[in-house]
């Protein structure tokens, strides 16, 4: 639930701050941030769980407590220069006039892409250990060189979405996608299973600055978390 919260305002606060023409490098940067905190949050978990389970608890919500004060000091005064109360609600539109044919276009191919790409998290485990022959452990080990170079293109990827457009990146992150999955599928090999994986993050790493930007493009001021949400 906070996480729901955080992320469709997060967006929102960067569509409002910044305009459509680096809307993408925002996209980028925030998407590779997002990426930074589950690793760093997994492997600090990882580490710090094993010896003092319940420390890990205690930094969790101070490092959250931190970022809570940080928002509290800052992002309310850029709108409105309030924290609690509405904002222009004698001048919003009707949700259901901003909601736009290329609006649900764009949702029904984000969700179609993310669905896809989820479908390939239960079989990574069985396809280490009955395709490549494998562990899950050395899988993972051999995967992570793939993750950390797809991650060094999240901000180029925005860039690329400000200077072309957002359909080319989208396009060209799917295909990437497309092809990593048929890499993958007809591999015995752990090295071409690897350059599989690669493409498939690269592509999704495309496409995700890109649709997001595309999204608070399209999205009024007086709806822009709503939409991004």
């Amino acid at each position: 639930v906070g996480t729901a919260f955080l992320w469709p305002a997060a967006y929102a606060i960067s569509a409002d701050l910044y305009g459509e023409a680096s809307r993408g490098k925002v996209a980028g940067f925030l998407n590779l941030c997002q990426l930074l905190g589950f690793g760093t949050g997994a492997l600090g978990g990882a580490l710090v769980v094993e010896r003092f389970p319940n420390v890990m608890f205690i930094l969790a919500g101070a490092t959250i407590g931190t970022a809570w004060v940080v928002v509290l000091a800052f992002i309310p005064t850029y709108r409105g220069g309030r924290l609690w109360g509405w904002i222009g609600v004698e001048q919003r539109p009707s949700v259901w006039s901003i909601m736009t044919a290329r609006m649900a276009f764009l949702s029904i191919l984000i969700l179609a892409s993310t669905t896809a790409v989820a479908m390939l998290v239960p079989a990574i485990r069985p396809y280490g250990e009955d395709v490549l022959d494998r562990s899950f452990a050395t899988l993972t080990l051999a995967l992570a060189p793939a993750l950390v170079l797809g991650a060094l293109f999240f901000i180029p990827a925005g860039h690329m979405a400000d200077r072309i457009g957002r359909q080319a990146p989208f396009i060209l992150g799917q295909f990437m996608v497309v092809l990593g999955l048929l890499t993958v599928a007809g591999t015995t090999s752990l090295l071409v299973a690897g350059l599989g994986a690669f493409l498939i993050f690269v592509g999704n790493v495309f496409s995700v600055p890109a649709w997001n930007a595309a999204i608070m493009d399209l999205a009024p001021d007086a709806y822009r978390g709503t939409l991004i949400g």
